[in-house]
């Protein structure tokens, strides 16, 4: 996946985030978040031009930077309630919580935003 591709994922999902049902806004938030660490990845030479063994997004976003590390504890935490979602299974989730996460993929992509345009610049 190119990054531009990546960041065209991650925009749709992050539209969709903006749904009335809190279950679907977690998990859409979610896949926004996946596709954004996506554009980092697909952006860095040693993650893009080779066959990673391992294709979980925040194993190979642990492995390019530290700066990462908040984002990657928090979005794997998120990572079973949005299984449990998908998978149907009844899960307590707030308007509170949903509001929450979609600010922190909004932040998350726009420090992803920001640091693609330092790497365009260099």
């Amino acid at each position: 996946m190119t990054p531009n591709q990546a960041k065209s994922s991650a925009e749709y999902f992050y539209s969709r985030a903006a749904a009335e049902d809190p279950r679907e806004s977690i998990r859409c938030s979610y896949l926004a978040a996946v596709k954004g660490a996506g554009i980092v990845l697909a952006v860095h030479p040693r993650i893009a031009k080779t066959r990673p063994l391992t294709r979980d997004v925040w194993t190979l976003l642990g492995r390019l930077s530290a700066e990462w590390e908040e984002d990657i504890v928090y979005f794997r935490q998120l990572a079973t309630l949005r299984r449990d979602i998908e998978m149907g299974l009844s899960v307590a989730v707030s308007a509170e919580m949903a509001n929450e996460v979609f600010r922190r993929v909004g932040r998350f992509l726009d420090r992803i935003d920001a640091t693609n345009e330092d790497i365009q610049a260099a």
